[in-house]
This record gives structure tokens, sequence and C-alpha cells, in this order.
């Protein structure tokens, strides 16, 4: 059996105790990092900045920075970043994380901040036409397709305007043409949505939309209202 003295158990406990005072005091020496981004959204093709904020002694240090989306284009190597973004960025993030070398050992050195970027919200009109032949058609809905095949992101909107004698349901003769077009070019009838729309003269629309905002047209539609909306997934 092992005795452990009382002398023992306190000196344990003080050597214990100076082991979290200093771990404390360590703590507290470590300055603050973090990274300040923009706020909101922020526009595919406008500039970004990033800000590293060190709360504590800031002085000599050194920050290296890393972007996953754009490219810098002022301030590497300072504790402010411009990142210059494009159109292609749209509906994705940018996160831009910084290493700063200086901090006394043991302290955290890095830490990064996420900005947003938007996509439009409004469509892109493709074609517009009212009847014409049907080959015709059929060329202007190949346009609209190789549309979508360039912009794999999108969904393809057709906006049916209808008369009262025609269908107002998914066996529209012109929706089910443009159906049977899309199944001969073997295009997925999931990347069309269609809209139908009461009127007096008949008229075909098409536009693309990217896929993250479709679902708006589901309730408040501000292509047509009032529509019946039809998944081409659907059909």
């Amino acid at each position: 059996m092992v005795y452990i003295s009382a002398i023992d158990i306190r000196v344990r406990s003080l050597a214990c105790l100076a082991l979290w005072y200093a771990c404390i005091s360590a703590s507290a020496q470590c300055p603050s990092l973090t990274v300040i981004g923009p706020r909101g959204l922020t526009n595919p093709g406008d500039e970004v900045e990033f800000r590293a904020a060190v709360l504590g002694d800031g002085s000599a240090l050194r920050f290296a920075w890393t972007v996953t989306k754009g490219k810098i284009t002022r301030g590497s190597g300072t504790s402010k970043i411009t990142v210059a973004t494009g159109p292609e960025d749209e509906f994705s993030s940018i996160d831009a994380t910084v290493t700063v070398d200086g901090f006394p050992e043991g302290c955290k050195n890095t830490a990064f901040e996420t900005a947003v970027l938007s996509g439009p919200t409004d469509p892109v009109l493709i074609d517009e036409f009212s009847n014409l032949p049907r080959n015709e058609v059929r060329g202007r809905l190949d346009s609209f397709l190789s549309e979508l095949v360039s912009n794999p992101s999108n969904i393809g909107l057709v906006v049916l305007r209808v008369k009262s004698e025609e269908g107002y349901d998914s066996k529209n003769a012109r929706l089910q043409f443009i159906v049977s077009h899309l199944k001969y070019r073997k295009f997925d009838k999931s990347r069309i949505w269609f809209s139908l729309e009461k009127s007096s003269e008949p008229r075909t629309t098409v536009y693309r939309y990217p896929e993250d905002v479709m679902d708006i047209f589901i309730g408040d539609n501000p292509v047509c209202k009032p529509c019946l909306i039809i998944k081409g997934g659907d059909l």
C-alpha cells in the first residue's frame, strides 16, 4: 500500500495551481485575431475586402492570405486585402483565410471569414415568337437547349400564352410538341419548367433562370400572373 502524506498532496496541489495560472497567463498574452468581411451579399464582378483585426500587440506582424475564389488584387502581405470576383462566381462563396506570423508561441494565428456572392434574380430572355412553322419552332428550341447546355446551373422556363380554346393543362398541344422535341433531342425534361398563361394571342417566350431561385415561381410569379406552373420532370 502506498501512503501519500498531507504534505505531498499540498505540494501537488500547489504545482497544479501554478500550472493553471501559467496557462491563464499565457492565454491572456495571446492577441485575439478575427477576419472582418463584407456585410450581406456581394454581386459577382464586384471587389470584396477582408480585414484582419488584431486585439493586442499587433506590431511587427506579417500576414499571409489565401482565398477559395476570386483573385487577390491588393494588400497581399498586409492586414487588409481586396479580392476581385467575376460573373462565374455567382451563387457561390469566398473563404478568406489569414495566417499571422509574429504571434507568441502557442497562440492561435489563423482565422477566416466568408463572403457570399449573389446571382441574377431576373430571368434571362432567350427567345419569343408567335405562330411559326413547326420546323422553325424546332430550330428555335434547339437554340434554347444550346443556351441551357452552356449554362448547366440554369433551368429553362417556357412561358406559353394560350387562347381560351387551347388546353390549359399538361395536355396543351404546344406544350406536348415541346416535350416531344425534348425526348427527340434526349434532353433532360427536369431542366425545363412550363408556365401557362391565358391570353387572347398565342405566344411562346423562353427564358433561362438560376436553379436556386426557380422556386419563386411557386407563389408570387414575376414573369406572369396568374399562371399554371408545370415541371418538366413531372410530365
